[in-house]
């Protein structure tokens, strides 16, 4: 679990770090198994990602790419949050998971996904950069 809030080590903002991480996932694989085009609302507006090392750039080839995936079921067995040093005066949290996941009939597999979490403009936090993997 978190060790640091994101302004050093407070007890309430550990919490706080904790449930956004659970919460964020929940919402995140919810979406990716059940309703894909509402995944836009979890990503920043100029998003990166690499998916078993294919590397994607912006939040429309994100959309095309995810909407193409076989039907998924995830199960996440660990979420991790964790601060980052400010980037020019923005907080930075790097939420890590892993779990199994079964894409359509195939059999279970492990899955491992990092996020780097911004804050949004509107409050709250988006992804900003995702790395995904099969195991």
């Amino acid at each position: 679990c978190a060790q640091f809030g994101v302004h050093g080590m407070d007890p309430e903002l550990v919490a706080q770090n904790n449930q956004l991480a659970k919460d964020l996932v929940a919402t995140f694989f919810n979406f990716l198994d059940d309703n894909r085009p509402l995944l836009r609302d979890l990503y920043s507006a100029a998003p990166s990602l690499i998916w078993s090392g294919n590397s994607l750039e912006g939040l429309e080839t994100l959309e095309e790419f995810l909407a193409a995936l076989p039907k998924s079921k995830h199960t996440v067995d660990v979420i991790e949050v964790q601060p980052s040093a400010a980037v020019e005066g923005v907080d930075i949290l790097l939420l890590t998971c892993k779990g199994s996941v079964v894409y359509g009939s195939d059999s279970a597999v492990g899955f491992s996904d990092s996020m780097v979490l911004i804050p949004a403009e509107a409050g709250g936090w988006v992804i900003q950069n995702e790395c995904y993997r099969l195991h």
